[in-house]
């Protein structure tokens, strides 16, 4: 799902073939719990709304193709961009968490395609913390547990980082005090 937490998950098929996937209990950082996104994960993957063959426009109507068919298009389209990279347009949107991240990027960058350095979203955060702190060396995330304060700098931690949270709020009952700067659009 390529979010921060990069949770470790336990996925099997349930006795009626259904899709089952729990959070890892020996993982220490997931804990055994997951997020509404991979808790419902299932019900899109088996979904009959679901699309699982390649279509392709044709008029204002959509046809079933072979992937092969799919595959040949794709190629050929990019093969005849390929004279141009600057017409190859790659978002900077994969995986940031798993071997895709390095897949996506030798992929494109075969291509000719421009690159981006950093990320569109993390970026901020990094300089933040070269220019405040010197380097990006990050404390353990257990450390939160051992701290009397936490400043969370617009993050919903809650929407995004379900682990730190949980982190977050034992600490918080621990004594910690916590300090949130939330972002609102108007």
């Amino acid at each position: 799902m390529d979010c921060p937490d990069s949770c470790s998950l336990l996925v099997w098929n349930d006795d009626d073939g259904t899709v089952k996937i729990q959070g890892n209990p020996d993982h220490p950082f997931t804990s055994g719990f997951t997020c509404a996104k991979i808790r419902k994960l299932p019900n899109r993957i088996e979904s009959h709304h679901r699309i699982v063959t390649p279509m392709i426009r044709s008029g204002d109507r959509w046809k079933e193709v072979s992937w092969d068919d799919a595959l040949d298009l794709c190629a050929e389209r990019i093969d005849e961009l390929r004279s141009e990279p600057s017409s190859i347009l790659h978002f900077h949107g994969e995986g940031a968490k798993g071997v895709l991240k390095q897949a996506n990027k030798l992929f494109f960058a075969l291509l000719g395609a421009s690159r981006t350095k950093g990320s569109l979203c993390d970026a901020a955060g990094f300089i933040a913390c070269l220019a405040d702190f010197g380097s990006r060396f990050n404390n353990d995330i257990e450390d939160l547990l051992k701290t009397r304060r936490i400043i969370n700098w617009g993050k919903d931690l809650l929407r995004s980082s379900v682990h730190t949270f949980a982190i977050v709020r034992k600490s918080k009952k621990k004594g910690a005090r916590l300090l949130l700067t939330l972002i609102h659009d108007s």
